[in-house]
């Protein structure tokens, strides 16, 4: 997401709820003061990874996370070893209780944002595909990862050269594949995509961009398709999506001024209007 944080406002700890609907507030062991979460990644209901904002007002950048292999009970917090000060969270993504990637994009344009992977549970991390992959200083901003197992995944990023930047991978990170031009739809004018916006039913992916359109793939991110929510979104906005199925699903636009939402929903996967 091009120079646009979008905070999801969520407690300062993951919360859990009972059959009883009660929340439980749970300490992250994020140690700097007006820590938030950014992104939680779950992968089952004991083993959840998690990454931070700089809540302070100050806008600081940051490489801190946390996991969880209990529930929530206990909090293991860590930082990103490696990662350059000038690099900032885009998303984290569990594969299990010791592998995990983290999306990380860059605030200077003297170095690129790119992906990391740990696999003994956040001790070590390795930069994926440097200086390879999302190496555009004045174009690359990474968004998203996701894996389906330890070897299929795919990254995307705003667009550079013209189309977005999107790869795939079959070997666990280790060699990324950029998706061809003619395989996605060219974007808008100004129009990228958002840090952590995504979803995923089976091999359908799909992701949704500044100017109210939704991209999906249903081949595990080898080929796209686009259509448009009909939402007009406002300057430093962002819609939400959420797909139960690989058709069902609904966009969302929320007025923060007016307290009221925009809704659109598909039963095709295209999200085709209200």
């Amino acid at each position: 997401m091009k120079k646009l944080l979008l905070f999801a406002f969520i407690l300062i700890g993951l919360t859990n709820v009972n059959a009883q609907g009660v929340w439980v507030s749970q300490a992250t062991n994020f140690t700097p003061v007006s820590s938030g979460v950014r992104h939680i990644s779950a992968v089952d209901t004991n083993i959840v990874w998690i990454c931070s904002y700089d809540g302070s007002g100050g806008a600081a950048n940051r490489q801190d996370f946390s996991r969880t292999i209990d529930g929530g009970t206990t909090w293991a917090a860590g930082t990103i070893t490696g990662a350059p000060a000038t690099h900032d969270w885009a998303m984290i993504y569990g594969l299990n209780a010791d592998t995990a990637w983290s999306v990380l994009y860059s605030t200077s344009t003297a170095v690129a944002g790119g992906i990391y992977k740990t696999a003994d549970g956040g001790a070590t991390w390795t930069q994926q595909g440097a200086g390879v992959i999302y190496n555009n200083l004045s174009q690359s901003f990474p968004n998203v990862v996701h894996f389906w197992d330890a070897n299929n995944g795919f990254a995307m990023g705003d667009p550079e050269g013209g189309f977005y930047e999107l790869y795939t991978t079959i070997d666990g990170g280790s060699n990324w594949t950029r998706v061809p031009t003619g395989n996605i739809p060219a974007p808008t004018a100004g129009e990228f995509g958002i840090v952590g916006h995504y979803e995923v039913q089976g091999d359908t992916i799909w992701f949704d961009t500044n100017k109210g359109r939704v991209y999906r793939s249903v081949d595990r991110g080898l080929n796209w398709t686009v259509a448009s929510t009909g939402i007009t979104v406002p300057t430093n906005g962002a819609i939400d999506i959420c797909f139960y199925s690989s058709t069902n699903g609904i966009a969302r636009l929320y007025n923060a001024t007016t307290g009221g939402n925009t809704m659109r929903v598909t039963a095709d996967g295209e999200i085709p209007g209200p």
